[in-house]
């Protein structure tokens, strides 16, 4: 099983970027994960969150795989205990699932994004 995490930009906090690169490390034994990112809003728009989320959300677009399993992680997703979830990625492994785990910017995932996406996913009501 593959699971792609594809974000909008990158933490700036270098602590944050070894922590979750070492998460991708760690997942090696049971999971082939990568963490792709796409640049986050435009500077010239940057202002407006609209067009920002547009601009980042076509990023992202450009960058599925129409053969992936698509989640959306998103405060209006599927909520899930941590056993639940596990039972979850266990059934896509075991189908031999390619996942792709989206992960909006400062504004969110732009509707054209959520729409394009197979589930959503809410890892918890906190943004």
């Amino acid at each position: 099983m593959r699971i792609q995490v594809l974000t909008v930009g990158r933490p700036r906090d270098r602590a944050l970027v070894d922590l979750c690169e070492t998460y991708v490390r760690r997942s090696g034994p049971l999971f082939r994960v990568s963490w792709d990112a796409v640049s986050a809003g435009d500077p010239r728009g940057s202002q407006i969150p609209a067009r920002a989320m547009a601009a980042e959300g076509d990023r992202l677009l450009k960058r599925l795989d129409p053969r992936a399993l698509t989640v959306a992680l998103d405060e209006t997703g599927k909520r899930r205990t941590s056993r639940e979830l596990s039972r979850w990625l266990g059934d896509l492994r075991d189908q031999g699932r390619h996942v792709q785990l989206l992960v909006g910017g400062a504004f969110g995932l732009a509707p054209d994004v959520r729409q394009r996406c197979t589930a959503r996913l809410s890892l918890s009501p906190m943004t």
